[in-house]
């Protein structure tokens, strides 16, 4: 039994670096590498990707190649999951759909013998996984296992690719664009937990005084001091983003009523609000608006 052809990796590779200047690509690529799979191998039934952020609960896959009806919607995610597993831990597994212990969102599938998980981009803000289903129980077993690495290893590349495209240069917060991928799925999650989701926006006051009067340098170390006090002034689990010159955003995803976000509020704003000094030990004097 042959696995994917080498042609095809070669070609998905021509492919990405046609793509590396694209925002957005990663998720067109990994669509793509999914796509090819199901062409390339007949006894391939189904491949999809996700990109799991960190705190998720649930996957939903993002692209599904082949017979879209064996891939749900959404899967919640446990412990004993043998996706969780893979994700956490950063290696492959090969599940059994009809084993006793099998996840339900793959178990009993009669067209379907073995499924691969290959996790992929182990990074702290967002994590991939890509989901291959066989139609043969030795698949994973027999085939060359390279090409499926290759595979890990290009999704490495590509997530930390976005990390980059998304990230802010001077601050190391993440960027607009990360925001707002961010937001949505957010505000999905507080509607289907019941929660309230608290977004902020900051901005600094009399910030051109102090570029003005101590030079650009002084205040990009401003920027950079605001941007790491409103990192540790949040939780893990929340994010914190500088949308560009001196205007920040956050959000907590857990609220689950309003009377728990004022103390949120107080407590990170005496993190924040401790005055900063010029190189000249002088108190620089730019105040943030909160809304």
């Amino acid at each position: 039994m042959s696995g994917w052809p080498w042609s095809t990796i070669v070609q998905v590779l021509l492919d990405t670096a046609a793509h590396m200047t694209s925002v957005g690509a990663p998720e067109d690529v990994f669509a793509q590498v999914c796509d090819r799979q199901v062409v390339a191998s007949p006894s391939l039934h189904a491949v999809w990707f996700a990109v799991v952020p960190a705190a998720a609960v649930e996957i939903v896959p993002a692209h599904v190649a082949g017979t879209r009806g064996l891939v749900p919607h959404r899967i919640a995610l446990t412990e004993q999951d043998p996706l969780w597993r893979a994700i956490r831990s950063g290696r492959p597994v090969v599940v059994d759909p009809h084993a006793a212990n099998a996840p339900g969102w793959c178990r009993g599938q009669s067209t379907v013998a073995s499924v691969g998980i290959f996790p992929f981009g182990m990074g702290d803000e967002a994590r991939g996984v890509g989901v291959v289903y066989a139609d043969q129980s030795d698949y994973f077993a027999r085939i060359d296992p390279s090409p499926f690495g290759a595979f890990a290893h290009l999704g490495d590349l590509l997530m930390e690719l976005k990390r980059e495209a998304q990230s802010d240069p001077l601050t190391g917060l993440p960027n607009r664009k990360a925001f707002s991928e961010h937001l949505e799925p957010a505000i999905s999650r507080s509607r289907r937990h019941d929660r309230l989701l608290v977004v902020g926006l900051l901005d600094l006051d009399d910030f051109k005084p102090v570029n003005d009067r101590y030079g650009h340098a002084v205040g990009d170390a401003l920027l950079r001091e605001v941007g790491q006090r409103l990192r540790v002034s949040l939780r893990a689990n929340d994010l914190a983003t500088r949308l560009g010159g001196d205007e920040f955003a956050f959000f907590w995803r857990v609220c689950r009523a309003w009377m728990l976000w004022r103390p949120l509020c107080s407590a990170s704003g005496q993190r924040f609000l401790r005055p900063s000094s010029s190189p000249t030990g002088a108190p620089l004097r730019s105040r943030a608006a909160l809304v």
